[in-house]
């Protein structure tokens, strides 16, 4: 909780907001929540040492067992100032040191109750403060770590109340401002696909390779890969050395993209490259809702849909395209793809085999015509 208010101190904020000066009040509160926590401690470990002295001093004046004075004068050499005390003894009981323990104990109740008021308005400011920069801000603004900072906000927050906990008074109220928050949430989420492409044993097809035609090679196929994203409207991609994950706004989009670098893998091959290998990939899709910037790059975007689209890729096959059923319902002709037997994250997978057998031997036989030329 100590970590959502500061983070709520040091949020910027609209001077015009409705919760812009409550939340100037955090800092103190803040302030004020941990000075009181130091304070009851305190005055509890008094209590609790006068409260043994004087259980000590009654047993020990009343009984022949020398190591409760021993255990007596242990006390005092902890607690120095017991010894200070000079109250009158009535029937062998400190009536006024009674009396005082008492006090002590119910100042500390009364803290207690003070602090847990403290956080609750806290918690009341933390939550009003998140949901305003969620109004007020700009989607576009909004980047997904952002929104998974506020929805995490939210979350720590309601969980660690203890009036939701324990049913008390509060609890519609947190509830409703959670779901306001969720539901803003789920509104700046945005329907893409993404499709996951990497070449099958790269590291095997550079052994032996001058590092020079390697590189050329790489080079040549990234090139074909964006080409094909740019024809097919990509948003944004995320590039690794052999691999790269790619973005699109609809699930057509993205299975024509992965559909046309397949076809113009053979074609590479054939003609582009120079390394002994042929390229292989493999491609897989998923779809669905997740928070979208324009403005920050897909690196920066941490979600499971993204994850799923990455692993549909791994359990793939070669030359072939690996969809999820979130990607399948999505198509408009979806006819191409059969339920394989298997499913990945608990998702089912649908395949498509793309049989490049025809096109490799016109190739071939285009390649011998030129040849006598």
């Amino acid at each position: 909780m100590e970590r959502v208010i500061m983070a709520a101190i040091n949020k910027p904020m609209n001077k015009g907001s409705r919760y812009y000066y409550a939340r100037m009040t955090l800092p103190v509160l803040n302030f004020v929540y941990y000075v009181g926590k130091l304070l009851r401690f305190a005055l509890l470990i008094i209590g609790f040492s006068l409260l043994l002295y004087f259980g000590l001093i009654l047993v020990s004046h009343n009984s022949d067992m020398p190591f409760l004075t021993n255990l007596e004068e242990v006390v005092l050499s902890v607690f120095p100032y017991l010894n200070q005390l000079h109250l009158p003894v009535i029937g062998g009981i400190q009536i006024p040191g009674v009396i005082f323990i008492g006090t002590i104990f119910v100042v500390c109740m009364i803290i207690s109750w003070a602090l847990r008021r403290i956080r609750k308005y806290a918690k009341h400011v933390v939550l009003r403060v998140t949901i305003d920069q969620l109004d007020t801000a700009p989607i576009s603004s909004k980047a997904p770590e952002e929104l998974k900072q506020l929805e995490s906000t939210i979350e720590e927050v309601v969980s660690d109340s203890p009036a939701i906990q324990k049913g008390e008074g509060g609890r519609k109220e947190m509830l409703e401002l959670y779901q306001e928050v969720r539901s803003n949430l789920e509104e700046m989420k945005v329907d893409l696909t993404f499709l996951s492409i990497d070449v099958v044993d790269s590291t095997g097809m550079k052994e032996g390779e001058e590092s020079v035609t390697v590189e050329a090679d790489f080079s040549q196929y990234n090139k074909l890969i964006e080409a094909a994203f740019d024809r097919h409207g990509y948003l944004k991609a995320a590039w690794t050395p052999d691999g790269v994950m790619c973005c699109f706004a609809t699930a057509d989009a993205a299975v024509s993209a992965a559909r046309e670098i397949i076809d113009a893998m053979v074609q590479f091959n054939m003609t582009k490259k120079f390394i002994k290998r042929d390229f292989s990939i493999r491609c897989g899709c998923n779809s669905g809702k997740v928070p979208y910037d324009e403005g920050a790059p897909l690196e920066a975007l941490c979600d499971h849909v993204i994850d799923v689209a990455g692993h549909f890729q791994k359990h793939g096959m070669t030359d072939s395209i690996c969809i999820s059923k979130n990607t399948y319902d999505r198509l408009s002709k979806p006819a191409p793809f059969r339920l394989a037997d298997k499913n990945v994250d608990g998702i089912d997978m649908y395949i498509q085999h793309m049989d490049s057998t025809k096109k490799v031997k016109s190739l071939d036989v285009i390649q011998r015509v030129r040849s006598l030329f």
